[in-house]
């Protein structure tokens, strides 16, 4: 499960990544083109401009750290009068799911791209309830290169109310992976390659003998009103934009679009979609090498991002390749310890360092930023 549905995560890159979304109406929004509505903001059946910026501003301070159940209660109150209470607090509900997830993906995706060499390959993962979609239901735990194309359509929210994820997989998972799966058939393997990945690029699924799954986006079956996002395409080169298109379709489209308001500014759409596609998108650093992650431990301060945890782990992981091992290099890296900073260690220290979530997890929480751990983790790379 998506940890923002447990438990607010600051991120302001997120939360400006809602703030910076258009607000429309429902008729401008039904004549964008399936690419461009997932920069617009709109609630059907409300058309007052204050309310639907209160809301979208109001969506925008979850990531801040803003209480899911409150922020909830607060856009119902907001679309009430317009929509009735019962439907307000179930519009509200789909609104933090589809606007927030949304953000939180973009941002999780920027980081894997940036991080390609360290997450290979992509998980879908589901929340697991009643009620996961069935194609969404058959897609989770599935595992794909992270150059594949299927994630190019397929990255969470996909569908309206989509609540699903993707987790980055590193090459030692998906090397254990495969050792397991070897000798299951193609059609139940959760790592996917060859004849199976090309089949899940199409769209179908296969699951076993006569079970494939219809794993199609709306607008690959051309459904009226389709969605259509991935964070790449948040700003899309007009001329990239018109090559997916027929030269009849396209010139209709630019001819609506440049008649057509887009919000109370006075803007067309044509005149939107330049200044969104001209405004280059925000990137995050690159990850720093080791050296200099090693150097940042003595900051208490410091931020560590996913990207960094990897790395540490990638390198601990390389001279400790087993869970035998990585037990056997904490025990010498504590004996070489000063007694007093052995002794401030928590007691169960291996699984500190079992996975990349997990260090990052330690390195920013209050016992990570103690001189003990820090010492630690020195050590062990020694």
């Amino acid at each position: 499960m998506s940890a923002f549905l447990l438990k607010p995560t600051p991120h302001e890159r997120a939360a400006q990544w809602i703030a910076d979304k258009t607000l429309t109406r429902r008729q401008v929004f039904d004549g964008l083109l399936p690419e461009l509505r997932g920069r617009a903001f709109l609630i059907t059946g409300v058309e007052d401009a204050d309310v639907l910026q209160r809301v979208r501003d109001l969506l925008a301070d979850v990531p801040r750290g803003e209480d899911w159940e409150k922020t909830r209660e607060r856009i119902a109150g907001e679309i009430s009068p317009f929509l009735g209470e019962e439907e307000a607090d179930a519009r509200a509900e789909l609104l933090l799911r589809m606007h927030v997830n949304q953000a939180y993906e973009a941002m999780n995706w920027r980081e894997m791209e940036e991080n390609r060499d360290i997450f290979p390959y992509y998980e879908y993962l589901t929340i697991e309830d009643e009620r996961v979609r069935p194609a969404h239901k058959a897609l989770h735990g599935i595992i794909a290169p992270a150059g594949s194309s299927f994630w190019k359509n397929h990255w969470p929210p996909w569908q309206w109310g989509c609540r699903c994820s993707v987790r980055g997989v590193q090459d030692w998972e998906a090397d254990e992976i495969r050792a397991k799966e070897k000798n299951l058939p193609p059609d139940q393997r959760r790592l996917l390659d060859g004849a199976a990945l090309k089949k899940l690029e199409g769209g179908d699924l296969v699951r076993g003998p006569n079970k494939s799954f219809d794993v199609r986006t709306p607008s690959e079956r051309r459904q009226p009103g389709s969605y259509e996002w991935h964070p790449s395409t948040m700003r899309i080169p007009i001329e990239t934009l018109r090559d997916r298109y027929d030269p009849e379709v396209w010139a209709e489209f630019e001819a609506w679009a440049k008649r057509t308001k887009m919000d109370a500014r006075g803007d067309s759409v044509w005149d939107w979609i330049s200044k969104q596609a001209a405004t280059a998108p925000e990137t995050a650093g690159s990850p720093a090498g080791v050296d200099v992650l090693i150097d940042r431990l003595d900051t208490p301060k410091a931020e560590w991002t996913a990207g960094d945890a990897g790395r540490l782990f990638d390198e601990i992981r390389a001279k400790a390749p087993t869970a035998d091992a990585l037990r056997a290099r904490i025990q010498e890296a504590i004996a070489r310890l000063p007694a007093k900073v052995a002794a401030a260690l928590p007691d169960r220290v291996t699984g500190l360092f079992s996975t990349p979530r997990r260090i990052e997890a330690v390195l920013n929480s209050p016992a990570g930023r103690n001189a003990a751990i820090r010492a630690l983790i020195r050590e062990i790379l020694r």
